[in-house]
């Protein structure tokens, strides 16, 4: 589904292969945080955080 004006909630999943550090999955999350903050600067974040498998 698009974001839009009238958007309150979003959740962004990211997926990376083994062998991929969490520093980088995190910068990855925080790049996707920098980006949605171009059109929405009053964006909140409830968390920002890398989980890993097993």
């Amino acid at each position: 589904t698009r974001i839009g004006p009238e958007t309150r909630r979003v959740l962004f999943a990211v997926y990376a292969p083994p062998g991929i550090a969490a520093p980088a999955i995190a910068r990855h999350l925080e790049d996707l945080q920098a980006a949605v903050r171009l059109f929405a600067p009053d964006a909140e974040t409830a968390a920002l955080e890398v989980y890993r498998a097993g």
